[in-house]
């Protein structure tokens, strides 16, 4: 029971961790989703990855992984977006 817990307590932070990710890593005004987004992405990661060594298969952490991938997708596009039309 100590291993369910522990699995869905790193796959339920990695979550909430990606979507803070996914929502706020468009945000390059100042550059502050350096100092928002990008530490709990970095920190969704390492759950993600504790997460990932517990229940390899596990749907939690698909999403998780998912959400972390487009998050910084959507940050590098917005990035080359003002750099070019700015």
């Amino acid at each position: 029971m100590d291993s369910n817990k522990t699995r869905f307590f790193y796959g339920g932070v990695a979550l909430i961790c990606a979507i803070w990710f996914f929502l706020t890593s468009w945000f390059w005004a100042y550059a502050v989703n350096l100092i928002l987004s990008y530490p709990v992405g970095i920190l969704g990661l390492f759950f993600w990855n504790k997460a990932r060594k517990i229940d390899p298969g596990s749907t939690l952490n698909k999403v998780s992984f998912v959400l972390l991938a487009a998050g910084l997708l959507i940050s590098l596009i917005f990035l080359v977006i003002i750099i070019f039309f700015n």
